[in-house]
């Protein structure tokens, strides 16, 4: 007898758009459901997005699924952890913070810390989501009957959906998305640099400063190698016009965008 499988739910949040897509799940998994919808204002704060997926849930097709949530990259805050031996699972949580605050200032009060695991002796990448976006996602969820698998930002689920494409031990990785830019830098050992921003209308000023900076950073060509991954109205606008930078395909932007 073949197991039951509950639908899934993806959800995307961002201060301009919220998209969900509904997947029926099965041997063959498809898509029965799909909407995008603009978040009025365009402000960068996350409250406007939120009211509109209270809304979206309230229907019925939207709720009694699983889902998995993508958010934007600049309600994120994100640092790169040393390695450091022979701490507990409490004091690597610790350093974490530690780390976290050196560069943003004290924030243990108002926001949620994770960390990811990279591996022993690996520097590991922790990600902070402030507590009022993560409590409210969370709750919205629940009222829908929605059991959240995961919550993630988008430089984090674009970078493991599009891995297989970039053929590359090493290199930066962008995610663009409207008004934000995030990249790591990564290597055999994980992750060594990330840093995420906000950026109008001149995001190609934004790529050509990162793909300078990959040059005088890199080791090798290799090292220097800048793979982006952006939904497919930017890559219209992205075209040939940027030397050295490899768009990868639409497909990988499928799984986060919807």
């Amino acid at each position: 007898m073949l197991p039951l499988w509950r639908d899934e739910i993806g959800i995307h949040l961002s201060s301009t758009l919220v998209v969900l897509t509904r997947l029926k799940r099965g041997v063959r998994p498809q898509r029965v459901g799909h909407e995008v919808v603009p978040v009025e204002g365009g402000a960068p704060g996350f409250e406007p997005a939120l009211q509109v997926l209270g809304r979206l849930l309230d229907d019925v097709r939207w709720q009694g699924a699983n889902a998995r949530v993508v958010v934007a990259d600049s309600w994120v805050r994100y640092a790169i952890v040393p390695w450091a031996d022979r701490l507990s699972s409490s004091e690597r949580q610790a350093h974490a913070w530690h780390v976290m605050e050196q560069a943003y200032g004290e924030m243990q009060v108002e926001w949620r810390l994770a960390l990811a695991d990279a591996g022993h002796g690996h520097p590991r990448l922790s990600c902070a989501l402030p507590i009022p976006l993560h409590d409210s996602v969370f709750e919205i969820c629940r009222k829908a009957n929605l059991r959240l698998r995961s919550l993630q930002p988008q430089l984090v689920v674009a970078y493991n959906c599009a891995s297989r494409d970039i053929g590359s031990t090493a290199g930066w990785f962008v995610s663009l998305a409207s008004g934000t830019l995030a990249a790591a830098q990564f290597g055999p050992r994980g992750w060594s640099q990330v840093r995420a921003l906000r950026i109008g209308n001149d995001w190609s000023a934004e790529l050509n400063r990162l793909r300078r900076f990959g040059r005088l950073t890199a080791q090798s060509a290799d090292d220097a190698r800048v793979f982006v991954d952006a939904p497919v109205w930017l890559q219209r606008l992205i075209g040939n016009s940027i030397d050295g930078l490899e768009v990868l395909p639409a497909a990988s932007d499928a799984p986060h965008r919807g």
